[in-house]
Formats: structure tokens, sequence, C-alpha cells
């Protein structure tokens, strides 16, 4: 930051300031399967985790609910990485933003286990009667449901065995007609009268078949093939509704205790509270029985799949606390916080959150104790450097001033150099940016110590009208001034035109003009100011400004210029009149004053003095600005050396 100037050597310095994007990337479909779409967001570079954090959001296009696995990988990593559903056609779903050591555009997106249903969880390999997970598609869903295994009972299969029967229609109804009146028999005999689904859906509608309704037709044979063998089976319709509904009250219990969302609904569906069944109800008993048997099947199934996917979170919780534990022991709190914030995205009780966001909590704080140490460290390191630069320089600047020598200028043209120290006051914006502090504006006007040197060109000496061009180059730091560092540079050019109508009268008027260039830097750093005490603080407040401008300085005034033997004396006193580059045209330049005095044999003292100056510098945060007038005040010493 502070850089060193021994007499016309300077050195500056530039900073960088790298932006970050807030824009999401382009909607862009999943090679496989098109109905999925995903855009990703590059945050940009935090320095309090020393990484690029980065965010997706994944829209389904799909006309169905469809859940997934995703994951981006950039450069190895895989940070964003998950479970994502069910998003309902048309829905976006953004994820939690993480960290990434990378920027790299060059990202890969994977998408697997694609799943079309209302829960994430709905999709098995081998579930009975549940969808398969699909396969790669051209945006509409591609999957196939697992084929139902069915009982010997089942009219899928009865109608199977009808389907060697005949063909011929008359065959076919002569079928069912005899098939009907068997029935019938049997449910007088065995079931005390009390009709089954088959008779009184099929038989009893005296309905009327044609050609077009044979594939029908084998299909309610079959059905009433099914209850006939129910039928021929049973022993006595009180004993088999006994059996029945003792069975409903064991699965009843057993669904009961299973608290999965399959269990639930098929519990409550099937399994009404305080109902009294009698031989009627026997179909639906049977059908009660077989939706619970397939729902405990499918429970215990998602109650694994459910366990299992909690006992992987609960791995992947512990092992974010312990690379983070590990990486706080080791000082790398950046790291442990990007755990700790993994380990909360992870944690699946408020615990474990809690217990989470506590050690992120201190791998903050320890971070930031960790970055201001460092941080006034380096300013300590700084203010030396500065301090003895300014000592050598100033030792040498004196030296050389030691050496020169002045004397009256009576030709018509001169030529001289001078050198001297300075002390000015510049006023300057600084913004505090840090990550830990509120962040503000201030007004800021340091006094540096500088050095100073320039040519002073004479023409047409101690005519009625002389001029004098002045090049000249100073240069200031912020030297003897601990916490705070930085330093501007001015160069420039004048001209002074001198009116000299009588010889004999030593007062004169004088007007002057001329171009400034001024560049400059502030750093401020509140804890290494308080530390150079003896105190400690920790208040973060670190400020930072820069200008860049340029001035028109235009005047006058009157002056006493005198030579007696070999010494030139002078006395001068003006006004002087500043426009910096930054000010719109119709605004009025400040106003500001100047005194000097010189004795050739001995040097020039010189003052300047401007109240309520401008203030050059980025402002950054407008509606915190502490508002508040600076003044710009210069005060040099300079000695002179004739070249001719």
């Amino acid at each position: 930051m502070k850089k060193y100037l021994l007499l016309a050597t300077i050195i500056l310095q530039t900073t960088f300031l790298f932006g970050q994007s807030s824009d999401w990337g382009p909607w862009t479909n999943v090679s496989c399967f098109r109905g999925i779409q995903y855009s990703v967001l590059n945050k940009g570079y935090s320095k309090i985790t020393n990484s690029y954090w980065w965010n997706v959001r994944w829209r389904n296009n799909y006309n169905e609910p469809v859940s997934f696995d995703g994951e981006v990988i950039i450069d190895g990593e895989n940070s964003l990485h998950g479970r994502f559903g069910a998003i309902k056609p048309g829905g976006i779903e953004h994820y939690t933003e993480l960290p990434y050591k990378s920027s790299s555009t060059h990202f890969t997106v994977r998408v697997n286990s694609v799943c079309f249903s209302t829960s994430w969880a709905g999709c098995s390999e081998s579930l009975e009667g549940w969808p398969n997970y699909a396969e790669c598609d051209n945006g509409t869903p591609n999957y196939k449901f697992n084929k139902k295994v069915t009982n010997n009972n089942s009219p899928t299969n009865s109608s199977s065995n009808s389907s060697n029967s005949s063909e011929n229609l008359p065959d076919l109804v002569r079928e069912i007609n005899e098939k009907c009146s068997k029935l019938q028999q049997l449910i007088q005999e065995k079931n005390n009268g009390n009709v089954t689904g088959s008779y009184n859906s099929i038989c009893a509608v005296n309905k009327t078949w044609d050609k077009s309704q044979i594939p029908s037709l084998k299909i309610a044979i079959g059905k009433i093939n099914n209850d006939i063998e129910n039928l021929n089976g049973k022993k006595s319709t009180s004993e088999d509704l006994s059996q029945l509904v003792n069975e409903l009250n064991g699965l009843c219990s057993e669904i009961g205790s299973i608290n999965s969302p399959t269990a639930v609904s098929v519990g409550k569906t099937n399994c009404p509270s305080g109902q009294v069944y009698d031989q009627k109800d026997i179909p639906r008993l049977k059908t009660q029985i077989n939706n619970i048997k397939n729902a405990l099947g499918a429970s215990k199934k998602e109650e694994e799949n459910i366990k299992r996917l909690a006992e992987e979170q609960k791995e992947k919780y512990n092992s974010a606390i312990e690379k983070g534990d590990s990486a706080m022991q080791n000082g790398d709190y950046a790291s442990a916080m990007s755990y700790y914030q993994n380990a909360q995205q992870y944690a699946s009780t408020d615990s474990e959150k809690s217990i989470a966001q506590q050690k992120y909590n201190q791998a903050f704080e320890k971070k930031k104790d960790a970055e201001r140490k460092e941080r006034i460290e380096k300013q300590k390191k700084t203010d030396d450097n500065e301090n003895i630069a300014y000592a050598s320089a100033s030792a040498a600047t004196i030296s050389a001033m030691s050496l020169f020598e002045d004397s009256p200028s009576l030709g018509f043209s001169s030529g001289k150099i001078y050198m001297g120290l300075n002390m000015e006051k510049i006023p300057i914006i600084s913004n505090n940016t840090s990550p830990y502090h509120i962040n503000k504006s201030y007004i800021e006007a340091p006094l540096r110590p500088g050095f100073d040197m320039g040519l002073i060109v004479g023409i047409a000496n101690n005519k009625k009208i002389s001029l004098y061009i002045n090049p000249k180059f100073s240069y200031n730091l912020s030297a003897l001034s601990e916490g705070t560092s930085g330093g501007n540079m001015e160069y420039g050019v004048s001209a002074l035109l001198r009116g000299n109508w009588n010889k004999d009268i030593p007062w004169k008027l004088y007007i002057e003009g001329g171009y400034i260039k001024r560049v400059g830097s502030f750093h401020y750093d509140a804890d290494a100011a308080a530390k150079s005490s003896g105190a400690t603080t920790k208040t973060d407040d670190v400020r930072d400004g820069e200008f860049n401008y340029s001035v028109i300085r235009y005047g006058g005034g009157i002056m006493f210029h005198t030579i007696e033997d070999d010494d030139e004396y002078v006395v001068k006193a003006g006004v002087f009149y500043d426009k910096p580059s930054f000010f719109p045209k119709d605004v009025k330049p400040v106003i500001g004053f100047t005194l000097q005095g010189m004795m050739s044999s001995l040097g020039t003292l010189e003052i300047n003095y401007s109240p309520n100056y401008f203030i050059g510098g980025n402002l950054l945060y407008p509606s915190m600005l502490e508002k508040e007038n600076k003044s710009y005040f210069g005060i040099k010493f300079t000695r002179t050396g004739r070249l001719w």
C-alpha cells in the first residue's frame, strides 16, 4: 500500500476491484430428460469464505409432478447435490447456495433417478403396482408401472382361463347362463341368499350381448367362475365372516403402527372405527384385507427407504461436523464455516441445526479475529516502513537544500531550481466496505508531510512586465500517523505575470494561473490506531478512499519586491480560485488565500488556505455519509539554487 518517494522517484499503487454477477444463466434442457431444465448462478467470490458461491434452480416442463437426484459438478466438486421434488408441472425449485473453490464456467449438471409421482419417494424399481424410475424421453414422461402380481382367484386370472373358451357368441351366452344358474344355487345353499358382486352386477342384469362384447363376456364368465370357486370352498357364511373380521382387525392393528404416508392413507380408508359387518359385507371385507396387505408390503419398503435416507442424511451431517471441527483445529476457519453451513442443510432436528449454527458462529468469530490480527500486524509494518521512508527522504532533501545558493536575477532571463519540505491537508471521501462493519462513507482531511521540487524560469526580469513559468511536483505521505496510510501526488505548471511600472516603487501587482493534477489514496484502520496507543478494540472500522482529478487555479494580488546588495526579498499576498475537473460548468470555484515570504539567501516560506474546500473521491454510500466541512491547507519551506 505504502510507496516511497526519494525526491523525484514515485511509485504509484493501483487497486483492482473484481465484481460479481447476480444474473442467472439461461434455462438449459437436461440431455436425457427433456422436460427438466436447469439454470445456474455464480454469485461471485466471498472474502469471508474464500470461495465462489453458486446456486442452481430447476424447472419442470412435464405435465406431471417430477422428482429426481440432481447435482452440479465444478472441477470435481459437487456441493450442489440432493433430492429435488416433487416439482409441480411448470414449477421452479431453488437450492440453497453453496461454496465452490472454482469459478469456472465449464460445469457439469447431472440428473438421475427421475420419478413421476406426487412424492419424492413415490417410485420403486420392484414394488408391485408402483411406477418405476423413468427412462430417457423427448419431453413426455417415459416410465412403466411395475407388474402387479395377483392371486389365482383374481378376476384377471379367471378371465385368462376363460380366454380358451369358445369364440362363438351363442356358446358364450349359453355358458354364462349356465354359470349364473349354478351361482344362484350355491348362493342359496352356502351364502344364505346373500348375493355376490358378480351375480348382482352380471346375472341379475338380464343383459343382451353382441359380437363386439365378446371380450367383456369372457371377463364376466371369469368373474362368475371366481365366485363359484369361492362358494364351493366355504364352510359356512357366519364362520367365514368371523374369520375375515378377525383378520381385518389384526391387519388394521399392524398397519396402524406404521407411520408412513401410504400406511396412514390406506389405514384411514380401510379401517373405519366402530364398523359392524354382516354377511353382505364379505366382498368388501376381502377387498379391504387385500388393500391392507398390499399397503403393508409397500409401507415396509417405504419405511425402509425413509430410514435409509435418514441414515444417509445423518451420516452427511456427522461428516460435515467432523470436517468442520478438523478445519477449526487447523485454523482454516473459512473451510470450517463452509462445512458447518453444509451441516445445517443436512440437519434433521432443531437441535442438530442449532449445534451447526453455533459452530458456524464460532468459526465466523475466529475468522474475524484472525483476519483482524493479521490486518493490524500488516498495518504496523506499513506504518513503520512509512516513517522510516519519510525520515530518510527528509534527511536527503535537507542535505540537498543546504547545497543550494541563490542570488538576485538581474539579466533578461533566469533559471532556478528549488527543493523543500511541506505539510498539506487535502479533503478526501473514504468508504468503509468491511464485511464486519456497517458500510458508511466519511469525509477525511489527513495532514500529511511531504516534499516539493520544481523550476522557475524568468523572462524579462525587472522589466515593466515580467513572466515567470513554474513547472512543479510534490508528494505527501501519511508518515507519523499510526493506523493511517496512503499518499497524494501533485504536479503541474503555473505562470505568474508581474507588473513593474516604476522601478523605484517596490510594490507590484501580479496575476497567476495554472494547472494541477492530483492523485491520492487514503487508508485508515481504527483497530491498528488503537493498538499503537496500547488499547485493544474490535471495531473492524477500516476505511479506504482515493481521488484522481485536475484543478484549474487562477488569482492574483500584491507583492513587495526589493533587491539589496546580493540579497532579494519578496513578500506576496493574494487570492486564488480553484475549480476541479469534477465540478459542473455552472458551479463556481472555491476561494483561497496565499501568503509568501522570500529571502534569497535563506529560503521561501509559503502558506495556502481555503475554507470549505471541495472534496474528491468516490462516494459509495450517500445516505450514510457523515457530512462536514473541511478546509484545504498547505505550508512549505523551500530553498532555491540559481542555474543562470
